[in-house]
């Protein structure tokens, strides 16, 4: 709590007066900037420019909006179709963005900018609401702070402050840092909710070559100045990996760090990503290139595109790869005629022969066409070095039809837990496990379902002899 009040209080000065100390030099688009009144300007701490990713029409949501700044900016690329959005804890920053609300509605034409005050990492709760509560029914003892908490609890639900699926783009300037690090994980996984299937993310952050030491994190100077709470440079983007974002990217680094703590180095990035599209994955014949220059590449959802082979790939897939931050590195090949859709099955990096893109008769995936991907629960036993299988109830058993599934090996992907998918490949991949037995029963109850035990017992590679159950296995 000394770190938020540390934020709120520095952050409230710098409403009152300019903190040079809290940004960056950042080369901002000096035609958005003309809009703008200085005090606004001035009064604004970032350390990049998210609004260079707005497209006309989007509906924006800017996490940490201070003097609304990139709010103003933003709501001039949006044009009369687009809506911004701009949330902040600070009322004294709230305060100061509103105060010139109608002066830029009028210079804008339309009134197209809304300031709502919440937390970055709880984008459901509405704080204004919670306030006006508790101007209603104060809490003075623990009864009326339990009947808070479940208020404040259905009004997430009923009402959430910003809805799901509701914004084609997520910005930020410098204050994802500012989050404790308790929060961070369900910060990212907040993002992801309110953006639409298809929506972007432009989040411009300080981070850090090396971990932040607790001794520093602990410092409030430090932390409410952008530095200390810096998540370091891989850990950032594998954060909106983990999220379900695809495309992560550093869009731009800055080579110079900002700021050297104890060796250290604090820089300036701006991060991409874009939210997978909701869609089914459905194979109607496509393929795609990669042009290289690399040998072989992958995407965020295990896909393998080796350099000028046509790679099979469905429908879904397709658009990204041919669309957006892949599409100077790929070449869409689209089907003469396009095949009746099948739920995506095939094997990553599965070759789509030239013939069929061409009209000729389906050849390349013919035992593979039926297959399905499997959600699966592991777990290891670490007596008998041993994994237990476990599908959901209703999911396909048998691989491919005509496939003995004791004739196969699975890849396994494990996502810290949360997921996993079996995608069935070639016999002899020493690099996963082979499949010895296959008996199935029913077990009642398992995580709240009724699942089917599959493939009882799966023998303990040795190559792998240092993993446990949190272990993340691959290729």
């Amino acid at each position: 709590m000394a770190l938020e009040h540390s934020v709120l209080d520095r952050y409230s000065e710098g409403a009152e007066s300019r903190q040079p100390d809290l940004c960056c030099p950042v080369d901002y688009d000096a035609s958005l900037l003309a809009l703008l009144p200085q005090e606004i300007i001035e009064k604004d701490y970032g350390c990049g420019d998210p609004s260079r990713y707005v497209r006309e029409g989007d509906t924006v949501l800017d996490l940490g909006s201070g003097s609304g700044k990139i709010c103003y900016m933003a709501a001039q690329l949006v044009g009369e179709q687009g809506y911004v959005i701009g949330i902040d804890m600070n009322d004294d920053m709230l305060d100061l963005a509103k105060k010139y609300q109608v002066e830029m509605a009028e210079k804008l034409g339309s009134n197209r900018v809304e300031f709502v005050k919440g937390l970055i990492q709880d984008l459901a709760v509405d704080l204004a609401a919670v306030d006006e509560q508790l101007s209603k029914t104060p809490v003075s003892d623990a009864d009326a702070l339990l009947r808070l908490q479940t208020w404040q609890q259905t009004q997430a639900i009923t009402s959430p402050l910003i809805k799901n699926n509701s914004i084609d783009l997520v910005v930020s300037n410098c204050v994802l840092n500012l989050v404790q690090d308790s929060d961070k994980t369900k910060m990212i996984d907040e993002i992801f909710r309110v953006i639409k299937p298809g929506g972007r993310v432009a989040i411009s952050d300080i981070i850090s070559d090396e971990l932040v030491p607790d001794h520093l994190k602990a410092d409030p100077t430090l932390w409410s100045g952008c530095i200390s709470g810096a998540l370091q440079e891989q850990k950032m983007l594998d954060a909106f990996v983990k999220a379900g974002f695809v495309a992560v990217a550093y869009d731009k680094w800055e080579a110079e760090p900002w700021q050297v703590v104890e060796a250290i180095e604090f820089r300036s990035v701006t991060i991409t990503a874009i939210k997978p599209q909701d869609e089914s994955c459905l194979d109607v014949g496509h393929a795609v290139i990669y042009r290289g220059p690399y040998s072989e590449v992958y995407d965020d959802e295990g896909h393998v595109y080796p350099r000028g082979q046509r790679i099979a790939t469905c429908a879904r897939s397709f658009d990204l790869m041919t669309s957006g931050v892949y599409k100077d590195d790929f070449i869409g090949i689209t089907p003469a005629e396009l095949k009746p859709a099948v739920n995506w099955c095939t094997p990553a990096g599965t070759i789509r022969p030239a013939g069929e893109t061409k009209g000729a008769s389906h050849t390349g995936m013919d035992s593979v066409r039926n297959c399905c991907y499997i959600s699966m629960i592991l777990a290891l036993d670490p007596d008998d070095k041993s994994l237990d299988v476990f599908l959901t109830e209703g999911d396909a058993i048998s691989a491919c039809e005509g496939t003995d599934l004791e004739e196969l090996l699975i890849e396994f992907w494990i996502n810290e837990g949360k997921s996993l998918k079996a995608d069935f490949v070639k016999p002899n991949n020493k690099s996963v496990f082979s499949v010895i037995s296959r008996t199935y029963r029913l077990i009642p109850n398992f995580e709240g379902k009724s699942l089917i035990e599959s493939l009882d017992y799966i023998p303990y590679n040795e190559g792998n002899s240092s993993f446990n159950s949190t272990d993340i296995i691959r290729k």
